[in-house]
């Protein structure tokens, strides 16, 4: 998973492939003033299953709010 530079009409779930069945899943989709936007994107060689969009987007939330969590917490 990678954090992409992108349009800010950027489809969640996209099948860019058809042929070699890849899907690309985008979140945590942040616009900017200029047009563009900010994402997470996930490439898949299969179509995601629900459950499987679920893990990936929960995981990575959940990545972060324990770094926030840890790099701000004081005693």
């Amino acid at each position: 998973m990678r954090r992409v530079e992108g349009s800010s009409g950027v489809s969640l779930m996209e099948c860019t492939n058809p042929v070699k069945d890849k899907w690309r899943i985008r979140w945590d989709v942040q616009e900017k003033e200029n047009g563009s936007a900010s994402y997470m994107e996930e490439e898949f060689g299969h179509k995601p299953t629900d459950e499987e969009i679920h893990t990936l987007v929960m995981s990575w939330y959940n990545s972060q709010t324990d770094a926030a969590i840890l790099s701000g917490f004081a005693y």
